[in-house]
């Protein structure tokens, strides 16, 4: 870290919440910039740089934090990925747009879940983190 260490002795910067929430924060922007790979942007290796962030954030984790980093990255990607799904059920379904919207988030977190599951898994298959992030992740992604 950059900052001496002797000066924010006591401050919150170090406090595991703040850490956690940076982290979650760091998770779903990772997700959400994944969508930049895809068309109209075609940034093809953004989406390989952001899940090798994820994998470095699972790398020595529990199962249950690899899961919700997971379900957060999921969120991040899904979410900003799939906008354009509450709009077509809205236009083309005929669905009220308070209900389109319910929809499109229950099927982003679904989604999700896969991400936080593929998490879980890797990490509760595989104590070894090289093992997992040569072995167990890719096989469960």
């Amino acid at each position: 870290m950059l900052i001496p260490n002797k000066i924010f002795r006591n401050s919150q910067l170090h406090s595991p919440l703040f850490s956690s929430l940076s982290s979650l924060i760091l998770v779903f922007g990772l997700g959400a910039s994944s969508v930049l790979g895809f068309a109209p942007f075609k940034l093809y290796l953004i989406p390989c740089m952001t899940l090798a962030g994820l994998l470095t954030l699972w790398h020595k984790q529990t199962p249950r934090a690899a899961f919700g980093y997971g379900l957060v990255f999921g969120l991040g990607f899904m979410g900003f990925g799939v906008f354009w799904v509450r709009v077509s059920i809205s236009q083309f379904g005929g669905v009220d747009a308070i209900l389109a919207t319910i929809a499109t988030l229950g099927f982003v977190t679904v989604v999700a879940i896969f991400f936080g599951f593929t998490g879980w898994l890797g990490c509760y298959l595989t104590p070894d983190p090289k093992r997992r992030l040569a072995l167990t992740i890719p096989a469960a992604w």
